[in-house]
């Protein structure tokens, strides 16, 4: 509960896809999340949202690229185009390009179901499906304040899998 609150704060303060199986249409946040955690089994997602206008998501792009790198493992990172327009959105990756899942959302229903209110925005959704992070815009500093409470979330996490792991394999003995 610590460490939801403690990334509640820090979240506050290559190639493309577009994966067909994913449920684009999603009028709620929750059907959406579960989609993406069945998708993904065992695995936390980094989503963001950005538009080919956004300055701030220039910027976003090269760490979400570095996040997919170096955390793959156990992180995903999604990033959901808001462009109506989808060769701008093309145009856009031509000169940042993504090693991470880009999803087109030119309808803007899943912006509406998650009512942002700045690009980018970004969650992280734990393996549970539950909404643990979130943070509005990507400013200087931003970068290593969202890696540090996301790697602190991934130990906590990989902590408590060999703690389960333990307790399974006493209870087998």
């Amino acid at each position: 509960m610590l460490l939801s609150l403690i990334l509640t704060l820090s979240f506050q303060a290559g190639e493309i896809s577009q994966n067909q199986s994913l449920d684009i249409d999603s009028s709620s946040v929750e059907s959406f999340i579960s989609n993406l955690n069945q998708q993904y089994p065992n695995k936390t997602i980094y989503l963001d949202f950005w538009a080919s206008w956004c300055g701030p998501c220039r910027k976003s792009f090269p760490f979400m690229n570095k996040l997919h790198s170096k955390y793959a493992e156990n992180l995903v990172v999604i990033a959901v185009n808001e462009d109506e327009n989808q060769s701008l959105a093309d145009k856009f990756l031509k000169k940042y390009p993504a090693a991470f899942e880009i999803i087109y959302d030119s309808s803007g229903k899943i912006a509406t179901a998650f009512d942002l209110v700045a690009m980018p925005s970004s969650y992280i959704i734990s393996e549970d499906g539950e909404l643990i992070g979130k943070h509005a815009g990507f400013r200087k500093g931003d970068d290593i304040n969202l890696e540090a409470a996301l790697v602190k979330y991934l130990q906590q996490t990989k902590q408590q899998k060999k703690l389960l792991n333990l307790d399974t394999n006493e209870d087998t003995k």
